[in-house]
């Protein structure tokens, strides 16, 4: 089982470092089978590892609104959003 004190206090960069890493890998897709496809791996994850997904998702969202934006890697992914709208 998942220790959540452990995924509330991950280290930011590095959550935008594998992030970024993820989207890589699935970006050449069709964007609905990366939305769909993300989600769904998101769902076995969180199964797999018997943790609540809303909690995740809140965690994930908490490390998206870091204080740390100054770091490349999120950078990055900021420039990778403004390059979709």
């Amino acid at each position: 089982m998942i220790d959540m004190d452990r995924i509330n206090n991950v280290d930011a960069a590095s959550v935008a470092a594998t992030t970024l890493q993820i989207i890589d890998r699935v970006q050449d897709d069709k964007k609905e089978m990366q939305v769909v496809a993300l989600a769904a791996a998101f769902s076995v994850f969180c199964r797999r590892h018997r943790v609540d997904p809303s909690e995740v998702f809140r965690a994930a969202s908490n490390v998206l609104a870091s204080k740390f934006r100054e770091n490349p890697a999120f950078v990055a992914l900021d420039m990778y959003v403004e390059n979709e709208l």
